[in-house]
């Protein structure tokens, strides 16, 4: 964790409420004749960066004594021709502190931060905010007070503080994707004239995420604000909030979920399923990233709606893989079924085509397999069982076979009174990957097959 008021990703997102300090008009880039000598000189389309500013300090951190004055100097640096009007303001400042804006020349400008000889020394982090229509940007300082020394008059009552406090936030569960940043409210309630100064850490967080709260140390509330990079891991973490002051220590927990949104490459294997009425049918997805690209986002895969006598079962996600089902009963009408399979990250989606053929309930057989993908070290043996399902009166005999063995791997089939038990005997030159296989069973002109998966894996060292 850090907390840096310099962390660029932090520093750029910071947003809260507060009063309006002061507005300036940035200049367009360029008069109406230039521009016009321009469109005149080309019809060429050329796609620019989207209007965008920010705000930079010249030096972000100052020492003053209470009843005294701190300047600031920052600039506002504009991309993609933006000349809007921008509004200054510095949220969350304690009773005694108010800061004012002036315009220096047009991109440089004076932040003046006065305090009254009442407020409390310390050291405490504070957001200036730019917002420019739905554009919001900060730049965070900080503000140093030396406290008025005071003088101890013999015999005089000594001020003890008293109270205590508790803090809370509004966001049990934050979630966002590398590169985004997201902002919680952690919020103090004090009670029994409880009014000393709060200071906040945090715990829990995952590498190459930072975060910040703002103000901290704080007499009002603070808001933490959390910008996952571009390789933190996805997943969900607990953290823990801690706010002090003095010996009084409270904590509040929150969740962050971290979810990886990018563009991703998805296949299906078997595109075309073919089953008898009641027997189930079952096909892979599989999720690759982009090429060129080796981070794989993460992907929320949906099927359209089954018509009436095929059931789609809950999508089974192992990995990069997700296994979907459909289940037919013995009054399915035979036909052919389309469906569409659908990977969602973000904006981005991928859609495939599946389609299902469902054929009249004549004597055949069906397999299933248990487990659907099973995991041993190599070495070890890797074990499934195999369930036959008869239709329409077959009662022949079925012989097995398993196909995409490593070639440093062996099966031994045994048969059973419901199907077979299929053994398969890694060794220690077998690579620890994912083994995609096929148990297929065959009766004269009949066969039915169905995929399951070994993941073979490397044993602790």
């Amino acid at each position: 964790m850090t907390t840096s008021i310099r962390s660029r990703a932090v520093r750029r997102a910071i947003a809260a409420g507060a009063v309006a300090l002061v507005a300036v008009m940035v200049a367009p880039p360029a008069g109406a004749a230039t521009r016009k000598a321009v469109r005149k000189s080309s019809k060429k389309t050329v796609k620019r960066a989207p209007a965008n500013f920010s705000l930079g300090f010249l030096g972000d951190e100052r020492t003053v004594s209470a009843g005294s004055t701190a300047t600031y100097s920052f600039t506002l640096s504009t991309a993609g021709g933006f000349r809007g009007g921008v509004v200054f303001d510095v949220p969350d400042l304690p009773p005694g502190v108010s800061a004012k804006v002036t315009t220096a020349t047009s991109t440089t400008f004076k932040m003046d931060v006065s305090t009254t000889s009442s407020v409390l020394g310390g050291s405490a982090v504070y957001a200036l905010r730019g917002i420019s229509g739905n554009l919001t940007r900060t730049a965070l300082f900080r503000l140093t007070v030396v406290a008025a020394p005071t003088t101890t008059v013999a015999g005089a009552p000594t001020t003890v503080v008293t109270g205590d406090f508790v803090v809370s936030t509004d966001t049990p569960t934050l979630t966002l994707s590398p590169a985004e940043t997201g902002a919680m409210s952690v919020n103090i309630a004090r009670r029994g004239g409880f009014v000393a100064p709060v200071t906040f850490k945090l715990e829990g967080l995952p590498a190459n995420v930072d975060a910040a709260f703002a103000p901290n140390p704080t007499q009002v509330n603070a808001k933490l604000y959390i910008a996952p990079g571009a390789t933190a891991p996805s997943g969900t973490y607990l953290l823990v909030i801690t706010a002090s002051s003095g010996t009084i220590t409270r904590s509040v927990a929150a969740r962050l979920v971290i979810r990886r949104i990018g563009a991703f490459a998805m296949t299906l294997v078997p595109a075309t399923l073919s089953t008898p009425q009641g027997i189930d049918a079952s096909t892979t997805v599989t999720v690759s990233p982009p090429t060129g690209q080796t981070l794989v986002p993460d992907v929320n895969i949906e099927i359209s709606a089954a018509p009436p006598g095929v059931t789609v079962l809950t999508p089974v996600t192992t990995g990069r893989s997700t296994k979907i089902t459909l289940s037919t009963s013995s009054t399915t009408a035979p036909g052919v079924y389309n469906f569409n399979v659908v990977g969602r990250s973000g904006t981005n989606s991928q859609t495939v085509s599946l389609q299902l053929t469902v054929t009249a309930n004549t004597p055949g057989f069906g397999l299933s397999a248990q487990p659907a993908t099973q995991t041993v070290a190599r070495g070890a043996v890797a074990t499934y069982t195999i369930t036959t399902a008869n239709t329409g009166g077959f009662n022949g005999s079925i012989a097995y076979s398993v196909l995409g063995l490593p070639s440093t791997a062996t099966a031994v089939v045994e048969l059973t009174s419901t199907g077979a038990t299929v053994k398969i005997t890694t060794t220690a030159a077998t690579a620890p990957t994912t083994y995609p296989l096929q148990f297929t069973g065959k009766s004269g002109t009949l066969t039915s097959t169905v995929p399951v998966d070994m993941v073979v894996t490397a044993p602790a060292s």
